[in-house]
């Protein structure tokens, strides 16, 4: 079965005026305008949009106390979308490691020898852990979104199918947990149910927004109160070979954006990747693979991790 982040999901059994619905915003068609499966629009709840991603494998090397190691890791993401929020659940393995000590030539260099395997191995589990969890991202009420929409806003002006803006995520990963606020909204994803024409005429050459993020929680490595930073979105090339990151996927998209977030301390300290990459299909109205590059300083690598290539299942 096909399980792709795609149109899908069972209503609820809700039944309400959906605030996507014609009769609440005019002449603007929601479901013919922006691909939105019409039988679904009377509940805020109905899933729209699901999925399962896998990564590339990801290898890390280096060396501590003279050993030098290498972990191999795989990354797995769930996706499910309806109108009133985005849930993400990320999981992360590891598939091997390896472990190279110094030559022995006294007692301490034994004992590294000997213990170097299994401490690798633990770390890099721990790790592992460490960096799974769940985030929740909130939709704007519709009618503010329209109204943010609307030209009163400039840089979110015509916004209507492309995206939706989220006031507010909260982030739980391995032993901490995060809240955000984005004032007026943050931007931080297509749709790929709408038109591929539709997609372009909103965003175009691409937009830049200007957004204030307020965290609480999260500890040392998240920003304190407020901080004002810039998201970008453009349209990049579609073809996916040309991500260093993805060598060896194959999917097919029609369109692809890539999302560049820059606040104080780097993005990572509001609980956003540097960049975003996501290929879509609006053919089949799938989002086919993503790219997530962190710009967080790992502790014991002392640098930046290498871009996740997450590809659909």
């Amino acid at each position: 079965m096909d399980s792709g982040f795609e149109a899908g999901g069972g209503k609820s059994g809700l039944s309400r005026p959906s605030f996507l619905s014609k009769k609440n915003f005019g002449t603007f068609d929601f479901s013919k305008e922006c691909g939105l499966p019409a039988d679904k629009m009377d509940d805020p709840n109905a899933i729209l949009l699901q999925g399962n991603f896998t990564s590339l494998p990801i290898t890390i090397t280096g060396s501590q106390m003279g050993v030098q190691y290498s972990v191999t890791t795989r990354a797995k993401l769930s996706l499910s979308a309806t109108a009133t929020k985005a849930t993400q659940t990320i999981s992360v393995e590891v598939v091997d490691t390896k472990a190279v000590p110094p030559q022995a030539s006294n007692i301490i260099g034994l004992l590294v020898g000997a213990f170097a395997p299994g401490v690798v191995k633990n770390k890099a589990q721990a790790a592992a852990s460490a960096k799974s969890g769940t985030s929740t991202s909130e939709a704007m009420p519709q009618k503010d979104w329209l109204k943010l929409t609307d030209g009163s806003n400039p840089e979110f002006k015509d916004l209507l199918c492309a995206g939706q803006g989220s006031g507010r995520s909260s982030k739980q990963e391995g032993g901490s947990a995060v809240q955000v606020t984005f004032s007026p909204a943050l931007i931080n994803a297509v749709s790929p149910l709408a038109p591929i024409e539709r997609l372009r005429k909103e965003i175009g050459d691409g937009k830049s927004f200007a957004v204030t993020a307020t965290v609480s929680g999260g500890g040392k490595d998240y920003a304190q109160g407020s901080v004002s930073g810039r998201v970008s979105v453009r349209e990049i090339s579609p073809n996916l070979a040309s991500e260093e990151s993805c060598q060896g996927a194959s999917r097919n998209a029609d369109i692809a954006y890539e999302f560049i977030n820059e606040f104080p301390g780097g993005a990572s300290k509001v609980g956003l990747p540097k960049r975003l990459a996501m290929y879509l299909d609006t053919k089949n109205k799938q989002l086919v693979a993503i790219i997530n590059q962190d710009d967080k300083i790992d502790p014991e690598l002392k640098k930046t991790l290498p871009p996740v290539c997450l590809v659909r299942d």
